[in-house]
Protein backbone atom coordinates (compact mmCIF):
# COMPACT_ATOMS: atom_id res chain seq x y z
CA UNK A 1 0.00 0.00 0.00
CA UNK A 2 1.76 3.04 -0.85
CA UNK A 3 1.90 6.00 1.69
CA UNK A 4 0.54 9.82 0.94
CA UNK A 5 3.41 11.80 -0.83
CA UNK A 6 3.44 14.22 2.00
CA UNK A 7 6.38 16.16 0.81
CA UNK A 8 5.35 16.88 -2.49
CA UNK A 9 2.10 17.98 -1.72
CA UNK A 10 3.31 20.53 0.69
CA UNK A 11 5.88 21.46 -2.05
CA UNK A 12 2.82 22.29 -4.25
CA UNK A 13 0.95 24.18 -2.05
CA UNK A 14 3.83 25.90 -0.79
CA UNK A 15 4.26 26.58 -5.16
CA UNK A 16 0.75 27.89 -5.13
CA UNK A 17 1.50 29.80 -2.23
CA UNK A 18 4.10 31.51 -4.11
CA UNK A 19 2.32 32.45 -6.71
CA UNK A 20 -1.01 33.34 -5.61
CA UNK A 21 1.09 35.91 -3.04
CA UNK A 22 2.90 37.26 -5.98
CA UNK A 23 -0.04 37.66 -8.69
CA UNK A 24 -2.68 38.95 -5.62
CA UNK A 25 0.58 41.99 -4.65
CA UNK A 26 0.38 42.98 -8.43
CA UNK A 27 -2.29 46.45 -7.67
CA UNK A 28 -0.24 46.89 -4.41
CA UNK A 29 3.20 47.76 -5.98
CA UNK A 30 3.68 51.99 -5.44
CA UNK A 31 3.73 53.43 -8.63
CA UNK A 32 6.91 54.09 -10.67
CA UNK A 33 7.29 56.99 -12.92
CA UNK A 34 9.19 54.71 -15.48
CA UNK A 35 6.20 52.67 -16.07
CA UNK A 36 4.78 55.63 -17.49
CA UNK A 37 7.26 55.70 -20.26
CA UNK A 38 7.41 51.60 -20.76
CA UNK A 39 3.53 52.40 -21.43
CA UNK A 40 3.70 55.11 -23.15
CA UNK A 41 6.62 53.57 -25.75
CA UNK A 42 3.99 50.14 -26.00
CA UNK A 43 2.01 51.89 -28.32
CA UNK A 44 5.12 51.17 -30.72
CA UNK A 45 3.39 47.42 -30.83
CA UNK A 46 0.48 48.15 -32.54
CA UNK A 47 1.74 50.46 -35.31
CA UNK A 48 3.20 49.34 -38.65
CA UNK A 49 6.81 48.25 -37.80
CA UNK A 50 8.45 50.26 -40.76
CA UNK A 51 6.91 53.67 -39.68
CA UNK A 52 9.24 53.30 -36.26
CA UNK A 53 12.34 53.20 -38.78
CA UNK A 54 14.99 56.23 -38.05
CA UNK A 55 15.59 59.03 -40.81
CA UNK A 56 18.77 61.00 -40.65
CA UNK A 57 17.12 63.80 -41.92
CA UNK A 58 14.48 63.56 -39.52
CA UNK A 59 14.49 65.38 -36.37
CA UNK A 60 14.67 62.63 -33.28
CA UNK A 61 11.90 63.17 -30.94
CA UNK A 62 11.26 61.66 -27.47
CA UNK A 63 9.24 58.23 -29.33
CA UNK A 64 12.71 58.05 -31.34
CA UNK A 65 14.90 58.91 -28.53
CA UNK A 66 13.48 55.87 -26.93
CA UNK A 67 13.61 53.69 -29.62
CA UNK A 68 17.33 54.38 -30.52
CA UNK A 69 18.61 54.08 -26.63
CA UNK A 70 16.30 51.49 -25.02
CA UNK A 71 15.91 47.45 -25.79
CA UNK A 72 12.39 47.38 -27.16
CA UNK A 73 10.92 43.71 -25.67
CA UNK A 74 9.14 45.24 -22.45
CA UNK A 75 7.37 47.58 -24.55
CA UNK A 76 6.20 45.10 -27.13
CA UNK A 77 5.13 42.76 -24.26
CA UNK A 78 3.08 45.82 -22.77
CA UNK A 79 1.67 47.02 -25.93
CA UNK A 80 0.37 43.32 -26.97
CA UNK A 81 -0.83 42.63 -23.64
CA UNK A 82 -2.84 46.19 -22.71
CA UNK A 83 -4.38 45.76 -26.71
CA UNK A 84 -5.56 42.05 -25.18
CA UNK A 85 -7.00 43.56 -21.96
CA UNK A 86 -8.45 46.62 -23.99
CA UNK A 87 -6.47 49.06 -21.94
CA UNK A 88 -5.18 51.68 -23.60
CA UNK A 89 -1.49 53.60 -23.51
CA UNK A 90 -1.34 56.93 -21.74
CA UNK A 91 -0.76 60.15 -24.06
CA UNK A 92 2.18 61.50 -22.64
CA UNK A 93 5.59 60.61 -20.72
CA UNK A 94 6.77 61.08 -17.97
CA UNK A 95 7.99 64.34 -16.90
CA UNK A 96 10.24 64.70 -14.04
CA UNK A 97 11.00 68.50 -13.58
CA UNK A 98 7.11 68.82 -13.38
CA UNK A 99 5.13 68.29 -10.47
CA UNK A 100 2.69 64.85 -9.91
CA UNK A 101 -0.50 67.10 -10.34
CA UNK A 102 1.09 68.53 -13.01
CA UNK A 103 2.07 65.27 -14.86
CA UNK A 104 -1.21 63.24 -13.86
CA UNK A 105 -3.19 66.35 -15.69
CA UNK A 106 -1.16 66.20 -18.92
CA UNK A 107 -2.53 62.38 -19.85
CA UNK A 108 0.94 60.85 -17.76
CA UNK A 109 -0.32 59.18 -14.88
CA UNK A 110 -2.32 55.80 -15.47
CA UNK A 111 -5.03 54.58 -14.81
CA UNK A 112 -5.45 52.12 -11.81
CA UNK A 113 -6.99 49.55 -14.18
CA UNK A 114 -4.56 50.74 -17.16
CA UNK A 115 -1.17 50.09 -14.78
CA UNK A 116 -2.57 46.50 -13.84
CA UNK A 117 -2.88 45.63 -17.25
CA UNK A 118 0.26 47.04 -18.00
CA UNK A 119 1.96 44.83 -15.03
CA UNK A 120 -0.03 42.09 -15.94
CA UNK A 121 1.72 42.34 -19.18
CA UNK A 122 4.88 41.11 -17.92
CA UNK A 123 4.14 39.40 -14.66
CA UNK A 124 2.87 36.49 -16.45
CA UNK A 125 6.81 35.52 -17.15
CA UNK A 126 6.98 35.10 -13.00
CA UNK A 127 6.54 31.51 -13.38
CA UNK A 128 8.87 30.93 -16.07
CA UNK A 129 11.17 32.64 -14.38
CA UNK A 130 11.01 30.46 -11.30
CA UNK A 131 11.09 27.48 -13.90
CA UNK A 132 14.54 28.34 -15.80
CA UNK A 133 16.16 29.39 -12.56
CA UNK A 134 15.20 26.02 -11.06
CA UNK A 135 16.58 24.50 -13.96
CA UNK A 136 19.70 26.45 -13.35
CA UNK A 137 19.82 26.05 -9.42
CA UNK A 138 19.74 21.62 -10.10
CA UNK A 139 22.43 21.93 -13.12
CA UNK A 140 25.23 23.84 -10.65
CA UNK A 141 24.00 21.74 -7.56
CA UNK A 142 20.97 18.90 -6.63
CA UNK A 143 17.41 18.81 -6.70
CA UNK A 144 17.49 19.44 -3.12
CA UNK A 145 19.18 22.54 -2.99
CA UNK A 146 17.48 23.85 -6.09
CA UNK A 147 14.35 23.67 -4.19
CA UNK A 148 15.66 25.22 -1.36
CA UNK A 149 17.30 28.08 -3.74
CA UNK A 150 14.09 28.48 -5.49
CA UNK A 151 12.59 29.62 -1.80
CA UNK A 152 15.17 32.21 -1.31
CA UNK A 153 14.71 33.77 -4.84
CA UNK A 154 11.15 33.70 -5.26
CA UNK A 155 10.82 35.16 -1.58
CA UNK A 156 13.18 37.52 -2.54
CA UNK A 157 11.72 41.40 -1.54
CA UNK A 158 13.54 42.65 -4.68
CA UNK A 159 12.37 40.54 -6.72
CA UNK A 160 8.26 40.84 -5.64
CA UNK A 161 8.40 44.97 -6.04
CA UNK A 162 10.83 45.12 -9.17
CA UNK A 163 9.55 42.74 -11.37
CA UNK A 164 5.51 43.32 -10.55
CA UNK A 165 6.18 46.68 -12.43
CA UNK A 166 5.68 47.30 -15.51
CA UNK A 167 9.17 48.22 -16.16
CA UNK A 168 12.35 45.99 -17.96
CA UNK A 169 13.01 43.90 -15.10
CA UNK A 170 10.50 41.02 -15.35
CA UNK A 171 10.77 40.19 -19.00
CA UNK A 172 14.94 40.73 -18.52
CA UNK A 173 15.11 38.29 -15.46
CA UNK A 174 13.37 35.66 -17.20
CA UNK A 175 15.62 35.63 -20.20
CA UNK A 176 18.41 36.46 -18.12
CA UNK A 177 17.54 32.58 -16.06
CA UNK A 178 16.81 31.35 -19.36
CA UNK A 179 20.61 32.21 -21.13
CA UNK A 180 22.79 31.39 -17.54
CA UNK A 181 21.09 27.95 -17.54
CA UNK A 182 21.64 27.47 -21.07
CA UNK A 183 25.03 28.76 -21.46
CA UNK A 184 25.78 26.21 -18.31
CA UNK A 185 23.70 23.09 -20.22
CA UNK A 186 24.93 24.15 -23.36
CA UNK A 187 24.44 21.18 -26.03
CA UNK A 188 25.15 21.12 -29.49
CA UNK A 189 22.97 23.06 -30.90
CA UNK A 190 23.79 27.04 -30.16
CA UNK A 191 20.64 27.86 -31.54
CA UNK A 192 18.71 27.94 -28.02
CA UNK A 193 21.35 29.79 -26.59
CA UNK A 194 21.16 32.58 -29.59
CA UNK A 195 17.26 32.85 -29.03
CA UNK A 196 17.82 33.56 -25.16
CA UNK A 197 20.84 35.71 -25.71
CA UNK A 198 18.97 37.82 -28.18
CA UNK A 199 15.80 37.96 -26.03
CA UNK A 200 18.04 38.95 -23.27
CA UNK A 201 20.06 41.75 -25.36
CA UNK A 202 17.10 43.50 -26.34
CA UNK A 203 15.26 43.53 -22.85
CA UNK A 204 17.70 45.00 -21.26
CA UNK A 205 21.32 45.58 -22.44
CA UNK A 206 22.97 44.94 -19.29
CA UNK A 207 22.97 41.28 -20.65
CA UNK A 208 25.46 41.93 -23.17
CA UNK A 209 28.45 41.23 -21.33
CA UNK A 210 26.57 37.55 -20.55
CA UNK A 211 25.89 36.84 -23.73
CA UNK A 212 29.56 38.02 -24.56
CA UNK A 213 30.46 35.14 -22.49
CA UNK A 214 28.36 32.76 -24.85
CA UNK A 215 30.70 33.58 -27.80
CA UNK A 216 34.19 32.56 -25.64
CA UNK A 217 32.35 29.90 -24.21
CA UNK A 218 31.31 27.94 -27.76
CA UNK A 219 34.64 28.95 -28.62
CA UNK A 220 37.07 27.68 -25.90
CA UNK A 221 35.24 25.29 -23.59
CA UNK A 222 33.99 21.74 -25.81
CA UNK A 223 37.90 20.66 -26.11
CA UNK A 224 36.08 17.40 -28.24
CA UNK A 225 35.28 19.53 -30.79
CA UNK A 226 37.64 20.46 -34.09
CA UNK A 227 37.85 24.44 -33.90
CA UNK A 228 36.02 24.30 -37.67
CA UNK A 229 33.39 23.00 -35.47
CA UNK A 230 33.57 25.66 -32.53
CA UNK A 231 33.59 28.57 -35.06
CA UNK A 232 30.60 27.28 -37.21
CA UNK A 233 28.51 27.20 -33.28
CA UNK A 234 29.83 30.65 -32.48
CA UNK A 235 29.00 31.39 -36.01
CA UNK A 236 25.12 30.44 -35.19
CA UNK A 237 24.82 32.10 -31.62
CA UNK A 238 26.07 35.56 -33.58
CA UNK A 239 23.61 35.22 -36.36
CA UNK A 240 20.59 34.26 -34.15
CA UNK A 241 21.42 36.89 -32.00
CA UNK A 242 21.87 39.20 -34.76
CA UNK A 243 18.42 37.61 -36.06
CA UNK A 244 16.76 38.28 -33.49
CA UNK A 245 17.60 42.03 -32.80
CA UNK A 246 17.23 42.97 -36.33
CA UNK A 247 13.75 41.92 -36.24
CA UNK A 248 12.70 43.07 -32.88
CA UNK A 249 14.02 46.67 -33.86
CA UNK A 250 12.31 48.19 -36.29
CA UNK A 251 14.26 51.64 -35.37
CA UNK A 252 17.47 49.93 -37.84
CA UNK A 253 15.69 48.83 -40.97
CA UNK A 254 16.10 51.73 -42.74
CA UNK A 255 19.28 53.05 -41.71
CA UNK A 256 20.84 50.34 -39.65
CA UNK A 257 24.48 52.23 -39.50
CA UNK A 258 23.25 55.72 -38.74
CA UNK A 259 20.71 54.53 -36.59
CA UNK A 260 23.40 52.60 -34.87
CA UNK A 261 25.52 55.65 -34.52
CA UNK A 262 22.69 57.76 -33.18
CA UNK A 263 21.74 55.42 -30.57
CA UNK A 264 25.22 54.83 -29.36
CA UNK A 265 25.87 58.60 -28.75
CA UNK A 266 22.64 58.95 -27.34
CA UNK A 267 22.77 56.24 -25.02
CA UNK A 268 26.80 57.49 -23.73
CA UNK A 269 25.51 61.30 -23.39
CA UNK A 270 22.87 59.65 -20.87
CA UNK A 271 24.95 57.05 -19.22
CA UNK A 272 27.25 60.29 -18.86
CA UNK A 273 24.50 62.85 -17.36
CA UNK A 274 23.66 59.88 -15.15
CA UNK A 275 27.09 59.45 -13.81
CA UNK A 276 27.29 63.62 -12.94
CA UNK A 277 23.74 63.98 -11.21
CA UNK A 278 24.30 60.62 -9.14
CA UNK A 279 27.79 60.80 -8.30
CA UNK A 280 29.03 57.46 -8.89
CA UNK A 281 32.81 57.00 -8.05
CA UNK A 282 34.47 54.99 -10.50
CA UNK A 283 36.61 53.37 -6.76
CA UNK A 284 35.91 49.60 -7.05
CA UNK A 285 35.51 49.35 -3.32
CA UNK A 286 33.16 52.33 -3.26
CA UNK A 287 30.95 50.96 -6.18
CA UNK A 288 31.11 47.39 -4.34
CA UNK A 289 29.58 49.01 -0.69
CA UNK A 290 26.62 50.36 -2.98
CA UNK A 291 26.20 46.63 -4.46
CA UNK A 292 26.15 45.06 -1.22
CA UNK A 293 23.92 48.01 0.26
CA UNK A 294 21.32 47.69 -2.72
CA UNK A 295 21.31 44.34 -2.84
CA UNK A 296 20.98 43.04 0.72
CA UNK A 297 20.73 46.06 3.02
CA UNK A 298 18.57 48.32 1.73
CA UNK A 299 14.66 47.88 1.55
CA UNK A 300 13.02 47.28 -1.22
CA UNK A 301 13.55 50.80 -3.28
CA UNK A 302 9.84 52.14 -4.28
CA UNK A 303 11.56 55.52 -5.79
CA UNK A 304 14.89 55.59 -7.86
CA UNK A 305 14.78 59.33 -6.59
CA UNK A 306 13.01 61.21 -3.92
CA UNK A 307 10.75 63.43 -6.17
CA UNK A 308 7.79 62.39 -5.45
CA UNK A 309 8.06 60.59 -1.70
CA UNK A 310 5.17 62.34 -0.28
CA UNK A 311 2.40 61.36 -3.24
CA UNK A 312 3.26 57.37 -2.59
CA UNK A 313 4.05 57.41 1.18
CA UNK A 314 0.62 56.13 2.03
CA UNK A 315 0.97 53.35 -0.50
CA UNK A 316 5.03 52.64 0.38
CA UNK A 317 3.89 52.23 4.03
CA UNK A 318 1.15 49.78 3.42
CA UNK A 319 3.27 47.65 0.58
CA UNK A 320 6.13 47.63 3.43
CA UNK A 321 4.00 47.10 6.39
CA UNK A 322 3.60 43.64 4.67
CA UNK A 323 5.86 41.21 6.13
CA UNK A 324 6.42 39.07 2.60
CA UNK A 325 7.70 42.18 0.74
CA UNK A 326 10.24 43.03 3.09
CA UNK A 327 11.64 39.71 4.06
CA UNK A 328 15.59 39.55 5.45
CA UNK A 329 16.35 43.27 4.79
CA UNK A 330 18.51 45.85 7.08
CA UNK A 331 21.44 45.01 8.71
CA UNK A 332 21.05 41.83 10.53
CA UNK A 333 18.31 40.24 7.46
CA UNK A 334 20.59 41.23 4.99
CA UNK A 335 23.73 40.11 6.56
CA UNK A 336 23.17 36.88 7.25
CA UNK A 337 22.38 36.40 3.32
CA UNK A 338 25.86 38.26 2.49
CA UNK A 339 27.38 35.69 5.00
CA UNK A 340 25.49 33.00 3.02
CA UNK A 341 26.59 34.34 -0.32
CA UNK A 342 30.15 34.02 0.67
CA UNK A 343 30.29 30.76 2.43
CA UNK A 344 28.60 29.38 -0.48
CA UNK A 345 31.06 30.29 -3.23
CA UNK A 346 33.39 28.60 -0.62
CA UNK A 347 31.60 25.55 -0.98
CA UNK A 348 31.20 25.79 -4.58
CA UNK A 349 34.93 25.95 -5.00
CA UNK A 350 35.68 23.42 -2.73
CA UNK A 351 33.41 20.88 -4.68
CA UNK A 352 35.03 22.20 -7.91
CA UNK A 353 37.95 20.90 -6.57
CA UNK A 354 36.77 17.27 -6.11
CA UNK A 355 33.96 16.66 -8.18
CA UNK A 356 34.30 14.97 -11.31
CA UNK A 357 33.97 16.22 -14.79
CA UNK A 358 30.31 16.08 -15.47
CA UNK A 359 29.27 18.27 -12.45
CA UNK A 360 32.81 20.58 -12.37
CA UNK A 361 32.07 22.38 -15.38
CA UNK A 362 28.59 23.13 -14.76
CA UNK A 363 29.86 24.81 -11.08
CA UNK A 364 32.95 26.28 -12.85
CA UNK A 365 30.79 27.94 -15.54
CA UNK A 366 28.15 29.22 -12.43
CA UNK A 367 31.04 31.12 -10.74
CA UNK A 368 32.28 32.68 -13.90
CA UNK A 369 28.89 33.76 -15.10
CA UNK A 370 28.79 35.49 -11.33
CA UNK A 371 31.94 37.05 -11.99
CA UNK A 372 31.18 38.24 -15.47
CA UNK A 373 27.99 39.72 -13.91
CA UNK A 374 29.79 41.09 -10.77
CA UNK A 375 32.00 43.04 -13.09
CA UNK A 376 29.81 44.09 -15.52
CA UNK A 377 27.45 45.58 -13.08
CA UNK A 378 29.76 47.62 -10.72
CA UNK A 379 32.02 48.81 -14.09
CA UNK A 380 29.15 49.64 -16.21
CA UNK A 381 25.91 50.88 -14.22
CA UNK A 382 25.10 54.24 -14.67
CA UNK A 383 23.56 55.20 -11.55
CA UNK A 384 23.13 53.11 -8.10
CA UNK A 385 19.64 51.95 -8.61
CA UNK A 386 18.82 49.13 -6.75
CA UNK A 387 16.64 47.85 -9.93
CA UNK A 388 20.21 47.42 -11.98
CA UNK A 389 21.11 44.84 -9.79
CA UNK A 390 18.53 42.56 -9.74
CA UNK A 391 20.61 40.34 -11.78
CA UNK A 392 22.30 38.86 -8.83
CA UNK A 393 19.26 37.87 -7.08
CA UNK A 394 19.25 34.32 -8.68
CA UNK A 395 22.92 33.92 -8.67
CA UNK A 396 23.48 34.75 -5.21
CA UNK A 397 20.40 32.34 -4.22
CA UNK A 398 21.83 29.46 -5.13
CA UNK A 399 25.15 30.63 -3.38
CA UNK A 400 23.17 30.87 -0.41
CA UNK A 401 21.27 27.58 -0.93
CA UNK A 402 24.66 25.58 -1.64
CA UNK A 403 25.76 27.33 1.77
CA UNK A 404 22.63 26.16 3.70
CA UNK A 405 22.58 23.08 2.27
CA UNK A 406 26.67 22.15 3.74
CA UNK A 407 25.88 23.68 7.14
CA UNK A 408 22.85 21.34 7.12
CA UNK A 409 25.07 18.23 5.85
CA UNK A 410 27.62 19.25 8.50
CA UNK A 411 25.47 19.52 11.55
CA UNK A 412 24.01 15.63 10.64
CA UNK A 413 27.05 14.29 10.81
CA UNK A 414 28.57 15.55 13.80
CA UNK A 415 25.63 14.20 15.62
Amino acid sequence: MKTFPWSRTILILLLLLIFWNYFSGLGAVPFHPDETTQIFMSADALRQPVDLAFTPLAAVDLRMRYRLIDSPITRMLIGWGMHLLGQPPVTADWNWSASWHENATAGALPSNASLLAARWSVAWLFPLTCLFFFLLAKRVTNRQTAILAFFLFSSNALILIHTRRAMAESAALCVFCALAWLLIDLKKSAWFAALAAGLAVNTKQTAIPLAGMGVLELVFLPHEDTWRKRILRCLEYLVGISVITILVNPVFWKYPLQAIDRGIALRSDLSSRMEVDYHLSPNPLERSVILIAQVFIQPPAIADVLNYKEETRAVEEAYVAQPQNNLARGFFGGGVLLILTILGWIVICRQIKTDQPPKKSPRLLFLMITVVCLFSLMGLTAAPFQRYYIFLIPLFSISQAAAIDAVWVALKTTR
